[in-house]
């Protein structure tokens, strides 16, 4: 800590005895303020030195810089210090000048406020400063719309031009053109001295007249740009029609025939306009009509359109029941071919029906006197079938034909098919037990050679339904 202090300390100590020296035999008069004179005189002509070398100085901003392509830079020499200038204000230097695919390409070093006031498309001119051609790099700004030009960009060498340097121009000359020019100049300051008056009146009449013609020049160009065009879209025109002559020729006379037919019918579409007016007017009335309509359908769609809001979920539904219902389809369709042929033996067979049935009339009215006897009778008729059963089964107690009764059957026992007495019990509630689907599957097979087995396989009670047999 103690070496922390101790070098302002020193430098304290230093600056109060050159204000207040300890001795004063032999001192100067005014010697200290000559000599603080002296240090700021060298600090302005040193900062002036920095800045006009551009040299950047401690916690300075940093310099905007930007490069400038060139076809032609002769002359151009960072050693020589050229400027450069921003819209014609000297705003830096040229600090570097490079050489890259046969471009001279110079980096402008500009002032930092210069940020964001050149822009991207800015353009370049390498021009003389002044009458001893010192060269200076000039920058035209561009336009602020399209956004500023950043640090270390390019100016293109499309937007950049140079100038011709005078020994270029006297250097195409051979030796006598340069005499005779010599003379020509010679002559000519001849004859203009003593009248620099006259020759100035002269050149200001010619500049307010250059001045005067100047609006009309740009004007003829502008005509002479014009008329360039207008010659180039004629010669288009010229073109066009020549390649469509002949379209244009059959066009014409299309258009020939059209009003010669419109000609001959002249009756006939003034007939046609006094019928136009009615229809116009029905026309009206059926707008008006469907005006009256549309107030009336305002309510109705007003209604409907909650309605509509529940259409996704049906829609979505239909969407999910379209497959079951195509596999029901295909279905029908295989039972309906499957079903034409034992239709058409059923067709075949029922031909002649009705004359049979009245045939069977006597014999069911037999019967029916039969039946009223059976029934009479129907204790010694089951007595007698339990009887005649006993001879002819071994599975069941009354016998296979003891199961008749009078207008019906009793429930099948699994014994006399041959089946457990399992078999009548379902192994999940609501479903069929096995007899009841062997016997659908039975029926159904049989359906295919005996169409009365396809009606008792549908009218049968307590079977499953038809496809779920198994």
């Amino acid at each position: 800590m103690k070496k922390l202090l101790h070098a302002p300390l020193g430098v304290a100590r230093t600056l109060a005895r050159f204000a207040v020296p300890p001795r004063a035999d032999g001192r100067i008069p005014l010697g200290r303020f000559l000599i603080v004179l002296q240090l700021i005189a060298a600090l302005i002509f040193l900062g002036y030195t920095l800045t006009k070398k551009s040299i950047r100085l401690p916690f300075s901003e940093a310099p905007y810089e930007i490069q400038v392509e060139l076809e032609d830079a002769k002359g151009l020499d960072r050693v020589d210090e050229p400027g450069a200038a921003v819209a014609g204000v000297l705003a830096g230097r040229v600090s570097e000048v490079d050489y890259e695919g046969g471009l001279a390409v110079a980096t402008l070093r500009l002032e930092p406020d210069m940020r964001g006031k050149v822009f991207a498309d800015a353009s370049a001119q390498l021009r003389p400063a002044s009458a001893i051609q010192n060269l200076i790099v000039n920058v035209d700004p561009g336009t602020p719309s399209q956004g500023p030009l950043a640090d270390g960009e390019a100016i293109p060498v499309g937007r950049t031009t140079a100038f011709v340097a005078i020994d270029e121009l006297t250097g195409i000359l051979d030796a006598d053109t340069r005499a005779y020019t010599q003379i020509l100049i010679g002559e000519l300051e001849r004859g203009l001295r003593d009248r620099a008056g006259d020759f100035n009146a002269d050149l200001q009449e010619l500049a307010d007249l250059t001045e005067t013609a100047t609006p009309i020049s740009r004007a003829l160009a502008t005509r002479r740009e014009l008329l360039t065009r207008f010659v180039d879209q004629l010669d288009v025109i010229a073109s066009t029609l020549a390649v469509r002559s002949q379209q244009l020729g059959n066009a014409v006379a299309a258009g020939s025939d059209t009003l010669a037919v419109t000609a001959a019918r002249e009756n006939d579409l003034g007939a046609a306009t006094r019928l136009l007016a009615p229809t116009l007017d029905q026309a009206g009335r059926a707008l008006a009509s469907t005006a009256d309509l549309a107030e009336i359908l305002n309510p109705a769609l007003d209604r409907l359109i909650p309605v509509t809001g529940g259409l996704g979920g049906a829609a979505a539904k239909l969407r999910q029941l379209i497959p079951q219902a195509s596999g029901l389809v295909d279905r029908f369709d295989a039972l309906t071919l499957n079903g034409a042929e034992p239709t058409e033996l059923l067709l075949e067979g029922t031909e002649g029906l009705t004359a049979k049935v009245k045939g069977l009339l006597p014999t069911a009215r037999e019967l029916a006197g039969l039946a009223k006897v059976l029934a009479e009778y129907r204790n010694g008729v089951a007595q007698l079938g339990d009887t005649l059963s006993a001879a002819t089964s071994v599975n069941d107690r009354g016998g296979a034909y003891g199961q008749v009764d009078v207008l019906g059957f009793a429930d099948p026992r699994p014994e006399n098919l041959g089946l457990p007495r399992s078999a009548t019990q379902s192994a999940q509630p609501g479903k069929s037990s096995p007899l009841e689907r062997k016997l659908a599957i039975a029926l159904e097979r049989t359906c295919k050679q005996n169409p009365v087995a396809c009606i008792l396989r549908v009218g049968a009670p307590g079977l499953p339904p038809v496809g779920e047999g198994g």
